[in-house]
């Protein structure tokens, strides 16, 4: 198969409301008008079902009355039939032959339509129904070359991280903003105190071995002395033991004068110093350095919020980097209507939300999006044709000739005299048509 494929015959036996219905289509737009009732929308629908398959048929496709129904698609290179026949226990079986232009039959028919057609792009009004975000990926297609997926994932990630960093930094500011520091304030240098400190206790316990030292001294002279007077006492009773008594005392009084003189020939102890008084300097210094001493953490905070605000911003960049190139993308791209382009998860229309467009906008942009979207089949169908008026029809007719499309569109009334109309389920006359809605 090869070139678009339009419909050139439309056969429909007993679908729905229709008896028996034979369409030559003519021009780019076909006109199904008629009384509500009439059968027109079974029209459309024979299209819709003969072609999307059976998940989209109702459940009572065959007219009141009917066994049977039969649809025949005419597209030159391909001839589609679809029936459906009721069974004896009233269930509905379709059956589907689609057969190429030299009578061969396609063993897998639904796959061959299936490649040629989609909802979106056989029904325009499905894609004016989808979620801004269906919207929004359906359009993907036609900025081929760019990944949305990964720019959206990217672009995920660096808002949680950006968010995370605007928290950080607030956080950081506001535990700094709480520190109050002294005016002029100037830390003491605690450390150095407690050297000062460490050094007087080291001297300190110096001179106090030297003073226990010099009282063991003390205390032997004393004995000595004590000695001599017990040893005098005894000498008279202790005759025997003098010479040994004096020899010893002589030793003695020698040893005691030799003490003496080295205790006398020593220098004078020093002085003991203030470590009270130190200590007391120590407090003085934490104290006022408790009162201004988180200068150090304010200043660490102040830094750490910058450093957050830094990466807020160079995640900013990068944001806007990538916006910037998904910007050239759309720019490049050749989306089907003039005014289109995507926003945040949604696609615009005129700078405006797509659902805030008016109805004959939207409308119009709808059918030219599904008219660019296949370019094998261009067929379209429009049930909500009612809705347009005289503008938006001649909008729908010059897009029908700018995508070479073959559009099936259904109204209640028309003076279009190429308009199709349906009564009674048949086609009345290709002309003029005034009927009133019931």
């Amino acid at each position: 198969m090869s070139g678009p494929l339009r419909i050139v015959r439309l056969t429909a036996e007993n679908v729905k409301r229709l008896t028996a219905v034979e369409i030559v289509p003519k021009g780019n737009v076909i006109e199904i008008t008629g009384n509500n009732g009439a059968g027109k929308s079974s029209v459309l629908d024979a299209i819709f079902w003969a072609l999307a398959g059976t998940k989209h048929v109702q459940a009572k496709p065959i007219r009141d009355g009917a066994e049977s129904a039969r649809i025949v698609v005419d597209m030159g290179e391909l001839v589609v039939t679809r029936t459906f026949r009721r069974g004896a226990d009233g269930e509905i079986k379709p059956t589907l032959r689609v057969e190429g232009a030299d009578g061969a039959v396609f063993q897998k028919p639904q796959s061959i339509l299936d490649s040629l057609l989609g909802t979106l792009s056989f029904d325009p009004i499905e894609f004016e129904r989808k979620a801004p975000k269906e919207q929004f990926d359906a359009l993907r297609r036609f900025v081929p070359d760019f990944d949305f997926e990964a720019l959206d994932a990217q672009t995920r990630g660096d808002t949680e991280k950006r968010k995370d960093a605007n928290r950080d930094a607030k956080q950081k500011r506001a535990a700094a903003d709480l520190i109050v520091v002294p005016e002029n304030f100037s830390p003491i240098d605690e450390q150095a105190i407690i050297d000062q400190i460490t050094s007087a206790a080291e001297h300190n316990d110096t001179i106090a071995k030297r003073e226990e030292r010099r009282r063991q001294v003390d205390q032997r002279i004393a004995d000595i002395d004590r000695n001599a007077d017990i040893f005098e006492r005894e000498i008279a009773e202790l005759e025997k033991r003098i010479a040994t008594l004096r020899a010893k005392l002589l030793e003695e009084e020698e040893e005691a004068e030799e003490l003496r003189e080295r205790r006398d020939a020593a220098e004078p102890l020093p002085v003991r110093l203030d470590v009270a008084t130190l200590r007391a300097q120590l407090d003085a210094a934490r104290r006022h350095n408790a009162a201004g001493g988180r200068a150090a953490e304010k200043v660490r905070l102040l830094a750490d919020a910058e450093a957050f605000e830094a990466e807020s911003a160079r995640i900013n960049a990068r944001m806007e980097e990538r916006e910037r190139v998904k910007r050239e993308a759309i720019e490049k791209a050749n989306l089907p209507v003039r005014g289109l382009s995507f926003g945040d998860g949604c696609i615009l229309l005129n700078g405006q939300p797509f659902e805030q467009a008016s109805a004959a906008e939207r409308l119009t942009a709808s059918v030219a999006i599904a008219m660019a979207s296949n370019s094998r089949l261009r067929v379209i169908r429009i049930s909500e044709g009612a809705l347009m008026d005289r503008d938006t029809f001649e909008a729908l007719e010059d897009l029908a000739e700018r995508f070479d499309a073959q559009v099936f569109v259904e109204t209640v009334s028309s003076g279009r005299p190429s308009a199709v109309v349906i009564e009674d389920g048949e086609v009345a006359s290709f002309g003029s048509h005034t009927g009133e809605e019931k």
